[in-house]
């Protein structure tokens, strides 16, 4: 017998096997066994159930009706994520959130139609490898049937049969249409129901923090003016003293009103610069800063206070370092941090600046070898009006707002700040800017 023959043959002899599988097919799934079945689907779809519970009920109709090893339902939540719920026979149903790549939801966007064999290749090779795993699909023969919802396609069926089972045939195929026809008005309906949940989750979450962040602010604003009176009532109390006892006739100190309008005077001026910085109308006038030079201004401003505590202060900043910035706020900036490290350092103790320059931009580093800070103090330096519970630190005179105000100065020129201290081994105040 000829080669061509035999071929022949067999090839009639396929068709022939085909066709009696789908008359076993039909014979199984006659009108009767159809009509059960989409009453049943009826039934389901007429329940009003949850998104998930929906689609659980219908995967058992689909897995009973046409023998299936598997049926998964993927569904559109948001952007690209879907909700994948899989479904065995005789195994619970698993549900999980994917999240496709933009070339599975092109394709999965251009199908109208059951895909074809090869189709069903391109499209499981488009698709993410962490849903692949996630639906742990073997070899085998399947459908997928793309999921039209809200005029678009927003997810798929899949059907699948073990290799060694008879694959799908035409007749499933119109069958499975009309039951996903007849079911798909449900299916969005919970579908859209289930976004709607989601949706007005997500708002009361956003509600609920937006609503703590407000608390947090109001509250912050009533401590800020509490502290706030409590800092301006201090000199304006001493200033009275002085003034009451000058009217009875005694001597003024006129040294020590001074000293109180100064310290207030500060204080205002330090609240509206924050204002400022708060409110965004603080703009940088940037240019070239000698940073040197800059800390040896500083360092002849605070002769008088280093010399009443007898601070040795040393500048060992690089020559030649020059940054662009905005050199009357990085000025403002480095004052209140030295000033802080002579104020709240030891008498007789010293303070000493060091600079560092490399590609990335300028370290600035200030040390000095007072009492140190705790790491609780460390972390609470930056708040405004806060003062360290040390006894030696609340001798000194400080409004709580000097590193607050150098923080947002550094940060607004793109840098960070940073406290490095230990108790009993004095602080190192780390500023790093770009060059």
């Amino acid at each position: 017998m000829a080669i061509g023959e035999i071929i022949a043959q067999k090839t009639r002899l396929f068709k022939f096997v085909e066709w009696l599988s789908q008359f076993s097919v039909s014979l199984i799934l006659g009108d009767r066994k159809e009509k059960q079945a989409l009453y049943e689907i009826e039934k389901v779809c007429q329940s009003g159930l949850k998104l998930k519970q929906l689609t659980v009920a219908l995967s058992n109709i689909f897995l009973e009706y046409l023998d299936l090893e598997r049926i998964v339902f993927v569904l559109k939540i948001a952007g690209r994520q879907y909700l994948m719920i899989s479904q065995q026979k005789g195994i619970p149903a698993t549900l999980k959130k994917v999240v496709f790549n933009e070339k599975a939801e092109k394709y999965l966007a251009g199908s109208d139609n059951f895909l074809a064999e090869q189709e069903i290749l391109d499209f499981f090779n488009v698709l993410p490898v962490s849903f692949l795993n996630s639906l742990g699909r073997k070899t085998g023969s399947d459908l997928v049937m793309p999921l039209q919802f809200s005029q678009g396609n927003n997810g798929f069926i899949l059907f699948s049969r073990k290799i060694t089972n008879k694959r799908i045939f035409s007749r499933e195929v119109q069958w499975i249409n009309n039951a996903v026809e007849f079911s798909s008005a449900s299916l969005e309906n919970s579908w859209l129901r289930y976004k709607l949940r989601k949706s007005d989750l997500r708002l009361k979450n956003v509600v609920a923090t937006k609503d703590l962040k407000l608390k947090k602010v109001v509250q912050a604003q009533g401590e800020y003016f509490s502290e706030l009176s409590h800092e301006m009532k201090t000199p304006l109390a001493i200033m009275k003293n002085y003034l009451l006892v000058a009217a009875e006739g005694e001597k003024l100190n006129l040294e020590a009103v001074v000293s109180q309008v100064q310290t207030l005077s500060q204080l205002v001026e330090d609240i509206v610069f924050l204002a400022k910085l708060d409110s965004g109308y603080l703009k940088l006038e940037r240019g070239f800063v000698n940073v040197t030079a800059l800390v040896d201004n500083i360092r002849q401003e605070l002769e008088v206070i280093t010399a009443s505590r007898g601070i040795t202060f040393k500048n060992f900043c690089q020559k030649g370092i020059v940054l662009s910035a905005d050199q009357a706020n990085l000025k403002k900036a480095l004052f209140h941090i030295i000033l802080n490290a002579v104020l709240y350092n030891h008498k007789k103790g010293m303070v000493e600046v060091y600079t560092h320059q490399n590609e990335s931009g300028v370290k600035i580093v200030i040390l000095d070898t007072g009492a140190g800070m705790s790491p609780k103090d460390s972390k609470q330096a930056f708040d405004r009006f806060y003062h360290s519970n040390n006894p030696k630190n609340t001798r000194c005179q400080g409004n709580g707002l000097g590193l607050s105000i150098a923080q947002q100065i550094i940060k607004k020129h793109a840098g960070e700040i940073e406290i490095k201290s230990e108790k009993g081994k004095g602080t190192a105040v780390v500023i790093k800017l770009p060059g």
